[in-house]
C-alpha cells in the first residue's frame, strides 16, 4: 500500500475542508503580503527622499532672527547644517496655501510632475492637493491678491504627511496645500514668517540648542523624531511590516482549529487503517508525517495561489497603503525573501501545530 495514493482521495472525500482551510490561509497571507509589501515599498521610498531632499533633525524658530553671517559661524562650531528660510500662509475663500521661500541645503523640494516654477506668474503646489480638488498642471490658482499658473505639482520630505499644524491629527488635502514660486515673486508678497532648519554631524544638540536659546530664544523647537510630518512615514511602514508578520503567524491558526478538528475524528475513524499501515511495515514515524501531510496540503495551495496572485498585482496592491500620504511615487514589489515566507510558513505550521498537539 502507498501512502500517496491516499491523498487524492482524501482530498475529494473532505473537499469543502480544504477548500475553507485554503481561503483562510489566502485571507492569512493578503494580510501579510499587504501589510509587508506596504510597509517595505513606502519605508524604501521614503529613506531615499530623505536622504536625496536632506531631511531635518530639526526645525526650530526664534524671537530674534539669526542673522546671516552668524549662520556659518554656527555651522564651523558645532559641525552641522544651518539653513534659514522665510514662508507665509495665504487664504482664498477658506483655503489656506503655505508659500515657501527656495531652500537648498535641507528639506528641499522636488518637482514630482510637469516642471518646476521659472517666470513669477507660474507656481508648483502640492499633488496631493491637486488631486483632492481636481487641479490639473496648466490651470490657474489664486493665491492672495495674484493669480498664477500651475506649471507642475511638488513635495517637499517633512510635508509627505501634509499637516497643515504639527498638533493635527489627520491630513489635510481639502483646504492646505504647500507652494513654491520664483524667488522674485516671493519677495513681492510682502513680510514672511522665518523658520529654521537643522541637521546634525555629530551628537552635539544640547549645546547647540542652549548656545541658540541664549542669544536668540527659541519660540519653537521640534526634532525629527517628535515631527508627525516626518516620523508618520517611517514609523507607520514599521508597523505594517509588524503587522504582517503577526498575521502570517496568528492567522492561520484559525485553519489548523479547522483541519485540527476534522483531522482528529479521522485518525479516530481510521486506526483500524492505521493498524493495517503498522502491519505493512510503516513505522510510528511515517505515519504521523503522513498524516500531518493532510496538514499541509492548504498551507502549500494558499502559498502559491496567493505568492503568484500577488506578484503580478504587487503595485496596486501596495497602492492601497498610501491613503494617508501625499501621492508617493513608491514601488512596490514582492522579493524573494517575502514569497518564501508566505509559502514556507503556512505549508510548516499547520503540519507542526498538528503534530505538537494544537
Amino acid at each position: 500500500m502507498v501512502l500517496k495514493k491516499r491523498y487524492r482521495r482524501d482530498i475529494r472525500h473532505n473537499l469543502s475542508l480544504y477548500v475553507s482551510a485554503t481561503i483562510l490561509t489566502v485571507l492569512a497571507l493578503l494580510l501579510f503580503y499587504l501589510y509587508d509589501i506596504c510597509g517595505t515599498g513606502i519605508l524604501s521610498y521614503a529613506n531615499k527622499i530623505f536622504a536625496s531632499q536632506k531631511i531635518e533633525d530639526a526645525n526650530f524658530s526664534t524671537y530674534l532672527e539669526i542673522p546671516d553671517r552668524e549662520i556659518a559661524e554656527y555651522e564651523k562650531k558645532y559641525n552641522l547644517e544651518l539653513e534659514k528660510q522665510h514662508y507665509l500662509n495665504l487664504e482664498n475663500d477658506g483655503i489656506t496655501a503655505r508659500v515657501f521661500e527656495r531652500n537648498s541645503k535641507i528639506d528641499i523640494h522636488y518637482v514630482t510632475a510637469g516642471r518646476d516654477a521659472t517666470a513669477d506668474n507660474e507656481i508648483v503646489i502640492s499633488e496631493g492637493f491637486a488631486q483632492n480638488m481636481g487641479i490639473l498642471i496648466g490651470d490657474s490658482l489664486e493665491i492672495g491678491d495674484k493669480t498664477y499658473t500651475i506649471t507642475g505639482f511638488a513635495e517637499r520630505p517633512d510635508y509627505l504627511f501634509m499637516l497643515q499644524n504639527l498638533g493635527d491629527a489627520d491630513k489635510n488635502i481639502s483646504s492646505f496645500f504647500i507652494c513654491y514660486m520664483t524667488d522674485h515673486a516671493f519677495d513681492d508678497l510682502g513680510e514672511t514668517s522665518c523658520q529654521y532648519f537643522v541637521r546634525y554631524h555629530e551628537d552635539n544638540h544640547r549645546n547647540f540648542r542652549k548656545d541658540i536659546n541664549d542669544n536668540y530664544t527659541l519660540r519653537t523647537y521640534t526634532a525629527a523624531k517628535d515631527n508627525l510630518r516626518i516620523n508618520m512615514v517611517t514609523d507607520q511602514p514599521e508597523l505594517f511590516i509588524t503587522m504582517g508578520h503577526i498575521s502570517l503567524f496568528i492567522l492561520p491558526l484559525m485553519a489548523v482549529v479547522l483541519i485540527s478538528t476534522i483531522l482528529s475524528r479521522k485518525i479516530r475513524n481510521e486506526q483500524k487503517m492505521i493498524g493495517t499501515l503498522a502491519a505493512y511495515g510503516y513505522t510510528n514515524h511515517q505515519i504521523i508525517r503522513h498524516y500531518a501531510g493532510f496538514a499541509a496540503i492548504p498551507g502549500i495551495l494558499g502559498g502559491i495561489l496567493t505568492t503568484v496572485l500577488v506578484a503580478i498585482l504587487a503595485q496596486p496592491y501596495g497602492n492601497l497603503g498610501l491613503m494617508d500620504y501625499e501621492p508617493l511615487k513608491a514601488d512596490f514589489k514582492l522579493h524573494i525573501p517575502q514569497m518564501i515566507l508566505g509559502i514556507i510558513i503556512p505549508t510548516l505550521l499547520l503540519p507542526f501545530l498538528r503534530l505538537t498537539g494544537f
